[in-house]
């Protein structure tokens, strides 16, 4: 199946995807994606292909606190209720 939001998943493919996937979708959407799960980040490791995140690891977990506080917003006025 094609993702409902186009191809803006691509954007973070090889990336820790929990907080950019928790501000754009419902707690239930959770259930559905047990069955992509393929592994876990290796956060050692920097990636270096031509549309990588090429954030350091500890630079990476300051952007995503934006995506917590998005989330938080979003549920605070109703969006996901």
């Amino acid at each position: 199946e094609d993702h409902p939001g186009g191809s803006v998943i691509f954007t973070h493919a090889g990336d820790d995807c929990t907080d950019i996937f928790a501000a754009f979708h419902p707690i239930s959407a959770i259930k559905d994606m047990e069955r992509f799960e393929i592994g876990e980040v290796d956060e050692t490791i920097i990636p270096t292909a031509l549309f990588a995140n090429k954030l350091k690891p500890e630079k990476q977990k300051e952007f995503e606190k934006a995506y917590r506080t998005l989330r938080a917003k979003i549920f605070a006025a109703g969006l996901f209720n």
